[in-house]
């Protein structure tokens, strides 16, 4: 089933979140990315297929802008046929510039499988 290609949200860490209210943002990004969104989804799924149950998959990515360079937070869900997506249960964060996952930072592959049994259980009552 093809995708529809959606445009990638961006989100933006603050160091320090002002207490002001009607504080007003404005800026300008250029610049280009190695990796993209569907790039970034298609390594997170063949990541999941050596790792994790087969209705354990990816959805749509965010890019995070950060300090250190932009990375893919790609949510993991799990599904099931006839229902479609029952929740999330993890993600993967991948760098937007080389593509590999960022181990320390996302979900591990166990907690992934064990809230997605928890999840599949509480949907079946």
């Amino acid at each position: 089933m093809p995708k529809t290609k959606a445009q990638p949200r961006v989100r933006v860490k603050v160091a320090q979140p002002s207490k002001q209210r009607g504080t007003k943002y404005s800026f300008k990004l250029e610049g280009e990315l190695n990796i993209s969104a569907y790039v970034a989804q298609q390594n997170v799924n063949e990541y999941l297929l050596m790792r994790v149950p087969n209705l354990i998959t990816s959805a749509e990515p965010d890019l995070e802008l950060r300090a250190e360079g932009a990375v893919w937070i790609v949510p993991i869900v799990l599904t099931m046929p006839g229902f479609g997506s029952l929740g999330q249960v993890g993600q993967i964060v991948v760098d937007a510039q080389f593509g590999h996952i960022i181990d320390n930072e996302s979900t591990p592959c166990e907690e992934i499988d064990k809230k997605a049994e928890r999840l599949a259980r509480k949907k079946a009552l």
